[in-house]
């Protein structure tokens, strides 16, 4: 691992060397020299934390890969996963969000997302995600395509229903 040594007054040289590093794309993964084997290894540490039922720790060290390497959908997914078993929503439907933003075409995790939004009263947003779902080409075959879809409309209307009879 590359490790960069700051001695008083030297600060301001690492940050601009890391601003540096951004700009090139970089990932802290690849800054500070983290090898793909030791990130693998974190993964499936944070993976079996997970099945421990450990999703505190599991979300702490996915929250850490994430900023290791954004690029990983995985992180992602897993990091809403994790935070949604804690019941924190928020943190979990932004994790989702970025997990999207890496892989538009996988439907997976719409389910998962959308109990989020409606966890949150955020049932004007679920109705348009629910409605890209219906709309949008996904890579995820037509049976499981509409499986999923199927359960995110059943959630949509159990939110529906839970507020009209709230």
């Amino acid at each position: 691992m590359a490790l960069i040594k700051a001695e008083r007054g030297q600060s301001f040289f690492v940050k601009q060397y890391i601003v540096s590093q951004l700009l090139e794309e970089k990932t802290p993964q690849e800054i500070w020299g983290i090898g793909p084997e030791k990130i693998e290894q974190m993964f499936e540490f944070a993976c079996d934390l997970y099945d421990e039922k450990r999703y505190k720790d599991a979300a702490d060290l996915f929250l850490l890969l994430t900023t290791l390497n954004p690029h990983r959908f995985n992180f992602w997914k897993n990091l809403g996963f994790s935070s949604q078993m804690q019941s924190e929503f928020a943190a979990a439907a932004l994790a989702y969000e970025c997990a999207f933003s890496i892989d538009p075409r996988t439907a997976e995790l719409y389910p998962y997302y959308l109990r989020c939004l409606c966890e949150l009263k955020r049932r004007e947003q679920a109705l348009v995600v629910l409605t890209e779902l219906l709309d949008k080409e996904f890579d995820e075959s037509p049976e499981d395509l509409a499986a999923i879809r199927s359960q995110c409309e059943s959630i949509v209307k159990a939110s529906l229903e839970l507020l009209k009879g709230g």
